[in-house]
C-alpha cells in the first residue's frame, strides 16, 4: 500500500485528461487518498482596465470558468461515486505548469498525475512542454499518462 495522502490530479479539460483521471482515482482509493483536482485557466489580461469595455472577451473568460467548473464538478462527481474525497481548484496563471505546481504546494500533495499524449503536433508540443515545466519545477514526485 502506497503512502499517498493527497493526490492531485490535473485536467486540462480534454478526453486526454480521463485516463490520468481514471488512474488518479485508482491510486486514491488504494492509498486512501484525497484528491485534489486541479484545472488552469487564462486570467483576463485586461480585466479592471478603466474604459475597457469588450463583451466578446468577457465572453470568451465567462465561457472559459463555466467550461472548467463543468469539468471540475464531473471529476469531483467521478471521485465520490468511487468514495473518494476530492477537493477542485480552478487557478488562473498565463503558464498551466505554474498552476499545477503551485496547487500542488499549497495543497502539500504527495504526488502529481498528468496526461502528456495529444494529437497534432503543435498540440502534443504544447502539452509536453506543459509536462516537463511541471517535472522541472515542482518538488513533488509526477506520475505521466499517455
Amino acid at each position: 500500500m502506497s503512502s499517498f495522502k493527497k493526490i492531485l490530479v490535473s485536467t486540462d479539460r480534454s478526453e486526454l485528461s480521463d485516463r490520468a483521471i481514471h488512474a488518479a482515482i485508482e491510486l486514491a482509493q488504494e492509498s486512501g487518498a484525497k484528491l485534489i483536482a486541479v484545472t488552469v485557466v487564462k486570467p483576463d489580461p485586461y480585466a479592471g482596465m478603466a474604459g475597457r469595455q469588450s463583451e466578446a472577451i468577457d465572453s470568451h473568460f465567462a465561457r472559459q470558468r463555466i467550461e472548467a467548473e463543468a469539468c471540475l464538478h464531473d471529476l469531483r462527481a467521478a471521485a465520490e461515486s468511487a468514495h473518494i474525497e476530492c477537493d477542485v481548484l480552478t487557478k488562473e496563471t498565463d503558464t498551466p505548469w505554474e498552476g499545477i505546481v503551485e496547487a500542488a504546494e499549497e495543497e502539500d500533495c504527495d504526488l502529481i498525475v498528468m496526461a502528456t499524449r495529444a494529437r497534432g503536433l503543435w498540440s502534443t508540443l504544447w502539452r509536453r512542454s506543459q509536462m516537463q515545466a511541471v517535472l522541472a519545477n515542482s518538488k513533488r514526485p509526477v506520475l505521466v499518462y499517455r
